[in-house]
């Protein structure tokens, strides 16, 4: 099998303008307040080793960038936008945007709670059916990372985890095992299996028989 060209100086900018986005922003609800760039890098290793384009990992980079600080950005989230397809290209902007909650949702799920957040992860779940394979892999890659932290994290610190999350307890569990069993069906691959198996050890020791 053919391997990827090697990144070019593209992918050095993407890291450089990724971490101006986010170089103030902490992972939600971590205590040890850890860069959130730490999840970028995470999900762009798990996208280069799963033989991803320089395309795809620019976009794991950027993946957060809109939904997270377009709101701040000088022009908002029109202008980052066009300064990602200016920058990168229209197929880096074409797999952010696959990755980027609905606007509409997001500003509702601020205001409304559990029932807006719900309304939103089942609108990205079925959109999940529609996305391109480029976007799937940084998609995917993405729903590994949080699957092992927090995993990771439910070790530590236990039920009082499920507080950091819009969906609690009973929400997250079942996000995280919608994403696990259409992912599995989507995306035949070791990533895929990661998710599931990373699942189903959460599901294993939230819900102790």
């Amino acid at each position: 099998m053919e391997s990827p060209p090697p990144l070019s100086a593209k992918f050095s900018e993407a890291l450089g303008f990724a971490f101006e986005l986010h170089q103030r922003q902490t992972r939600k609800g971590d205590n040890n307040n850890t860069p959130y760039l730490s999840h970028l890098l995470a999900v762009t290793s798990l996208v280069l080793e799963n033989r991803g384009t320089e395309d795809q990992a620019i976009a794991a980079l950027l993946h957060d960038s809109i939904e997270d600080q377009g709101n701040d950005y000088p022009g908002g989230r029109v202008q980052l936008r066009e300064d990602i397809k200016l920058r990168f290209g229209e197929k880096v902007l074409e797999i952010v945007d696959a990755c980027t909650d609905d606007h509409d949702f997001q500003k509702a799920s601020d205001s409304h709670g559990f029932e807006a957040w719900e309304r939103r992860k089942k609108a990205y779940l079925e959109s999940l059916q529609h996305k391109q394979r480029d976007a799937l892999l940084v998609s995917l890659a993405d729903k590994v990372h949080n699957a092992s932290s927090t995993l990771k994290d439910y070790k530590t610190d236990g039920e009082d985890l499920w507080e950091r999350f819009n969906g609690k307890r009973e929400g997250t569990l079942w996000y995280y095992n919608e994403l696990a069993k259409i992912f599995g069906r989507l995306v035949k691959s070791p990533l895929s299996d990661e998710l599931v198996a990373t699942v189903n050890e959460l599901k294993r020791l939230a819900n102790p028989v």
